[in-house]
């Protein structure tokens, strides 16, 4: 009895693994046939949001004057490090304003 339910559970668990390996499959196939500027669109889209979440986590863990005493030249570094990220990032928005066509994209 507990033989017959244990292979009827594989049976079932094989059928769903079959199915979802399909679905996969279509899934990439579609993801394939994109084009490369939505393709693009989408990788911009996630990376910016990525980008926006943890510069806006990094804004709400300001530390306190109190904390600032505590940081060590490893932080002062990283501050550093993020200080020079911030200005090429400000540098490639400002060149994508003036040089983008300006296009609404409406939905």
């Amino acid at each position: 009895m507990q033989i017959k339910t244990l292979t009827m559970q594989r049976d079932s668990l094989s059928a769903q693994v079959a199915k979802m390996g399909e679905q996969m499959r279509g899934a990439v196939l579609q993801h394939n046939a994109l084009p490369a500027a939505q393709k693009f669109r989408q990788r911009w889209h996630k990376v910016a949001a990525e980008m926006l979440l943890s510069g806006m986590q990094f804004v709400a863990q300001q530390p306190s004057s109190l904390e600032l005493e505590r940081l060590e030249m490893e932080d002062w570094t990283t501050l550093e490090r993020i200080e020079a990220l911030l200005e090429q990032v400000q540098k490639m928005v400002q060149h994508i304003h003036t040089t983008s066509s300006h296009v609404i994209d409406a939905k």
